[in-house]
C-alpha cells in the first residue's frame, strides 16, 4: 500500500510547499510506535475498461509491514518479503526491493526526500475536508517502476488521506484511508510468515 499514513493540525495561512507539508506528515508519522490502517484499494484502466476495488488493511512499524488485500497477504520484515496466496496454497519468498516497500506508509513518508522529487499541485475539498495534492516523481536513481504518484493530504489532521499511483500501460492504483489506528499493540510474529502454521503451503523462493 507502501500503501501509503498519517498525521496534528496547524494553520495553513500562507501556502506551504509540498516538502513542508510532507515534513509535517513525517513528523507525525514518526511519533507513532505502530499503526493499523483500514483502506479501500482500487485499480482502474479506462482504456481497457478495467475497474476493480477491494478492502484491505495494513499493520506497519518502521520498515516492516503486514498487508492484507485482494485475497493475498504480503509480509515484510525489512529483509524478506512473503507473498501468501491462500487460494493457491503457496507463498513466494523474495528479498526486499523498492517496489515492495512502496506499500508501507511509514517507509514512504520517512524516505520521500531521497526517493522522490515533490511538488505542491493544488488544494481540493473532498468529504468536506480541505486537502492538499502533492505529486511525487521517482528520482532517476530510484528503482520504482511507476511514473508518478499523487498524495492527497488532509491539511488539518496532517494525515495522508489517499495515495494514487500512476503506473505503466494506463493503470492507476488508488489507496484511500478509511480508518487509522495509531500506537497499536502488535502480536508476536506479525512480520514473519510461519511455515509451521501452514504445513500444506508450498514455499517458492
Amino acid at each position: 500500500f507502501n500503501i501509503a499514513l498519517l498525521f496534528s493540525g496547524f494553520a495553513y495561512g500562507q501556502e506551504k510547499s509540498g516538502e513542508e507539508i510532507l515534513n509535517q506528515v513525517a513528523e507525525k508519522t514518526r511519533s507513532y510506535e505502530a499503526i493499523k490502517i483500514i483502506f479501500k484499494y482500487s485499480m482502474d484502466n479506462d482504456e481497457q475498461e478495467i475497474h476493480e476495488s477491494y478492502k484491505g488493511e495494513i499493520i506497519s512499524k518502521g520498515d516492516k509491514y503486514h498487508l492484507k488485500v485482494a485475497g493475498q497477504e504480503i509480509i515484510n520484515n525489512g529483509e524478506k518479503v512473503w507473498t501468501y496466496i491462500p487460494d493457491a496454497q503457496e507463498v513466494q519468498l523474495n528479498k526486499v526491493t523498492e517496489n515492495n516497500t512502496r506499500f508501507n506508509p511509514t517507509s514512504l513518508i520517512a524516505n520521500y526526500k531521497e526517493k522522490y522529487n515533490t511538488q505542491f499541485m493544488k488544494n481540493i475539498t473532498e468529504k468536506n475536508r480541505e486537502m492538499a495534492v502533492i505529486e511525487l516523481v521517482p528520482k532517476k536513481n530510484n528503482d520504482d517502476t511507476f511514473k508518478k504518484a499523487h498524495l492527497i493530504i488532509d491539511k488539518v489532521r496532517d494525515e495522508i488521506y489517499k495515495l494514487k499511483v500512476f503506473g505503466e500501460m494506463g493503470n492507476v492504483f488508488t489507496y484511500t484511508v478509511e480508518k487509522l489506528i495509531p500506537n497499536i499493540s502488535i502480536p508476536k510474529n506479525t512480520f514473519q510468515f510461519n511455515k509451521e502454521d501452514h504445513p500444506e503451503v508450498d514455499v517458492i523462493d
